[in-house]
């Protein structure tokens, strides 16, 4: 990233087109992608203008924005000049201009969207443009572009909500066994119908507004105006220590003691263990952890259930703050004793950006369960609200919160046992505004997998914005794994991606799972954990748009594989 600034700042100074090049590194280790590279010589703006050869801005990279713009000025005290602008502020004040600041917030998140997506390709694709003295820029200030006016308004709290909430979201069209970053446009339009004028290209913002109003979240606003083939592409899923890409968190026992271990992902499939995270827990207390991002930071946070000697239960809350974990704050507590078949459960339930946490618990009745909610605040927990009541055997079944309709909130995702029918998933969709789920439904019905030899990990592995299910199970070689590909139709598709070979006789004994995106390209990333005696081997598989990659396997032999359950 250095030597790539270095060289834009110079070609920025001098305010002219520069040759195009193969760029150089990206933000740390992280190379340029390859799409935008592609996307700069082959885009229709620079094949018209015969720009393909040239950059103004030339920026190099799909899920990292720009750090600056360079916008021509058509008006005000800078008319006929070109200024760098920096990149956010540009988008926040576009917004303020071009979607107003009183449109609700989901409005406002589809709109900064829309708004940073236009920009920042323009970044990217440059037209050949320059002023009579010879300085390129990426965009006009006015309406050929997008209205750009700082000395005239300033962007309101909303405005800046809705930007900071989705400012790592790209979007992309699938294109045969590929996906492109496009350019977004918008118009007023003329219908207020949700969904209505949708041409698969451009939002209309009446439309827009009045799905807004109708409570629907972001996500589900894009697809009523871009699908098909829309990609929602949000990396770093399970980001801890705050270098974007994913991590890979584990509980690890020892000694009477669970303490987390984070490992951050290194090159070619490597793993760098975090700074020790300072923690402990008295592991015969400690019944389950799980991670989710509940003070809004863009972090996966520590969340721990236990059962106190003393008696009751408490949830504790261990911020992560970049580097490692703050220490555990009791969020929620009880004093009554909970059946050894509750489950602790997180996620965004309500798509306010805030993690919610959620008990899934035997009924008054056998055979009913309780799905209990304590919403989150972004600094502690509302009192609880049962959410959903129905016939579902906890002993019998897995459970989570993720999203599987993808409309930006957190769905009841049941596996259930069907002895020898296989497996059964259910899904209990979320109601609109964050109110209660829908009744349990079952998406997909597997024989060919076995509930007491299966294990599950969750993730959007296809960037629609569902969450789907990976799952590894037995071969007569080694395993086998699938996913379960969650389907705007309300169901799963099971579909293999992977095998182990002869060569590699890894039984499902000495296998656990963990999911996370460690390419920080929007996709969840499924890692194998394998035991191997002296330590533990990772192995991951990174998906594509057809198949995946598999990385090269990354022992560690200091980590022991029976101690180790990650979260």
């Amino acid at each position: 990233m250095a030597l790539a600034l270095a060289v834009a700042t110079v070609m920025l100074v001098a305010g002219s087109p520069s040759v195009a090049s193969e760029p150089g590194p990206g933000s740390g280790a992280r190379p340029w992608s390859p799409d935008a590279v592609e996307l700069a010589r082959t885009a229709k703006e620079a094949v018209v203008n015969g720009s393909t050869d040239e950059s103004c801005t030339g920026w190099r990279s799909t899920y990292l924005p720009p750090p600056t713009i360079r916008v021509l000025r058509t008006r005000g005290p800078a008319v006929g000049t070109v200024q760098e602008v920096d990149f956010r502020s540009y988008v926040e004040d576009v917004l303020r201009a071009e979607w107003t600041d009183w449109y609700p917030i989901e409005a406002q998140k589809t709109g900064a969207i829309a708004v940073k997506q236009y920009a920042w390709y323009y970044t990217i694709v440059y037209r050949g443009q320059t002023t009579e003295s010879g300085e390129c820029y990426d965009v006009r200030d006015d309406t050929i572009d997008q209205y750009y006016s700082p000395e005239d308004r300033t962007p309101s709290a909303r405005n800046l909500r809705g930007v900071a909430a989705t400012w790592d979201v790209t979007l992309r069209k699938r294109q045969g066994n590929g996906s492109r970053f496009f350019l977004t446009g918008y118009r007023s339009g003329s219908a207020a119908g949700c969904g209505d004028e949708a041409d698969r290209w451009r939002l209309y913002q009446r439309g827009v507004l009045s799905c807004a109003n109708a409570g629907l979240r972001w996500p589900s606003i894009m697809r009523a105006y871009l699908d098909p083939r829309l990609e929602i592409v949000a990396p770093g899923r399970h980001d801890i220590v705050g270098d974007q890409d994913g991590d890979v968190s584990m509980l690890v026992t020892a000694d009477g003691l669970s303490r987390p271990q984070i490992y951050e992902r290194g090159t070619l499939g490597a793993y760098v263990l975090a700074p020790d995270q300072g923690l402990t827990h008295e592991t015969a207390e400690l019944r389950e952890a799980r991670a989710a991002d509940m003070t809004m930071d863009g972090r996966d946070d520590l969340i721990t259930f236990h059962e106190p000697a003393e008696g009751g239960w408490r949830v504790d809350i261990s911020p992560a703050d970049g580097t490692r974990y703050g220490p555990p704050i009791t969020w929620a507590s009880g004093m009554e004793t909970l059946s050894p078949d509750a489950t602790l459960l997180a996620a965004d339930m309500d798509g306010d950006g805030k993690g919610d946490v959620a008990m899934l618990l035997p009924g008054l009745e056998a055979g009913i369960a309780t799905l209990r909610v304590h919403r989150g605040t972004g600094s502690g927990l509302k009192p609880p609200v049962d959410r959903w009541t129905g016939p579902l055997e906890l002993a019998e079944s897995r459970a989570w919160l993720s999203d599987a309709t993808g409309d930006g909130r957190a769905d009841l995702l049941v596996a259930q046992d069907l002895a020898d029918y296989g497996i059964g998933y259910r899904v209990a969709p979320s109601a609109p505004n964050g109110g209660g789920l829908g009744e349990l439904m079952l998406w997909l019905a597997e024989p060919g997998l076995s509930w007491a030899t299966t294990s599950h990990a969750v993730g959007d592995v296809d960037r629609d914005g569902r969450d789907d299910l990976w799952t590894v199970s037995p071969t007569v070689d080694g395993i086998a794994v699938d996913v379960l590909m969650a389907t705007k139709t309300s169901t799963f598709v099971r579909q293999p991606r992977w095998a182990s070979g002869p060569g590699d006789p890894t039984g499902m004994e000495d296998v656990k799972l963990a999911s996370t995106d460690v390419d920080y390209d929007g996709r969840t990333d499924l890692l194998l954990l394998l035991d191997r005696a002296q330590g533990t081997r990772f192995i991951t598989l990174r998906p594509r748009a057809s198949g995946l990659v598999v990385s090269p396997p990354f022992d560690e032999a200091t980590l022991d594989w029976d101690s180790a359950t990650p979260y």
